[in-house]
């Protein structure tokens, strides 16, 4: 964790009384947007009195990273033309900012579209980058002679 990005940096001096066994210090954690992993950072305890010993003298205090992003289909729904291509879109759905890569899965499952008939399935990860906000899968529509009502088939997000 760096000061003050990810908290504000507390010099206190603390008084022990002859009835105190606790003292407490607050350390204000800062909210970012950013989608990053945990962070540390450590507490010291310090004195000139060469009577006080410490056991243990530093504390490690962990950032628990609110680590969520929001990826959907944007659109949520698509019509493609037989013998065509459809490029299916995963948004990133609220502004963040990613400090690591985010993967994504991409697969599609039959509905009264069938693959390989109908549509070519396609099961692929999807990486986002910092500088991602959309990433797009292509899914081949096959053409066919037949006359017959609009067909569909569904493509789910996932993670690992």
């Amino acid at each position: 964790a760096t000061e003050p990005a990810d908290y504000t940096a507390v010099n206190v001096s603390l008084t022990f009384t002859a009835s105190d066994s606790t003292r407490c210090v607050s350390i204000p954690i800062s909210a970012d947007a950013l989608v990053e992993g945990d962070e540390t950072l450590s507490a010291q305890l310090s004195t000139d009195d060469s009577a006080v010993t410490f056991s243990p003298q530093t504390a490690l205090v962990l950032i628990d990273d609110i680590n969520t992003v929001t990826i959907g289909f944007d659109p949520s729904s698509y019509t493609a033309i037989e013998g065509t291509t459809v490029q299916v879109c995963a948004r990133i759905l609220y502004e963040v900012v990613l400090q690591r890569d985010v993967v994504v899965d991409v697969s599609t499952g039959d509905g009264t579209a069938t693959a390989p008939a109908d549509y070519t399935a396609v099961d692929v990860s999807l990486t986002f980058t910092a500088s991602d906000s959309t990433r797009c899968v292509s899914i081949p529509i096959s053409a066919d002679a037949l006359l017959e009502d609009d067909e569909m088939f569904s493509a789910q997000l996932s993670t690992d």
